[in-house]
């Protein structure tokens, strides 16, 4: 049985024959962002925990930042369907 063959993306990754590059992309900054979303909860937990008003805040703001690149992604998707 044939292997189908992969393109390769912009950073170097495989990418599925089905998929266009600048889906993947768009995938990963969706990733990036949750990670960052989740990075800010966890800093914002720590804060809490240890009575760090400093790291709760940045936690609090990692998270406001990931929250708006999420809505700008969204806002992107919505144009390019």
């Amino acid at each position: 049985m044939p292997v189908a063959s992969a393109a390769r993306a912009g950073d170097g990754g495989l990418v599925p024959p089905h998929r266009a590059p600048e889906d993947t992309m768009g995938m990963d900054d969706k990733i990036k962002h949750a990670a960052e979303d989740a990075g800010g909860k966890l800093k914002e937990t720590t804060g809490r925990a240890t009575d760090d008003e400093e790291l709760q805040a940045e936690g609090e703001a990692d998270q406001t930042k990931a929250k708006l690149k999420k809505a700008g992604d969204d806002v992107k998707d919505a144009f390019t369907d």
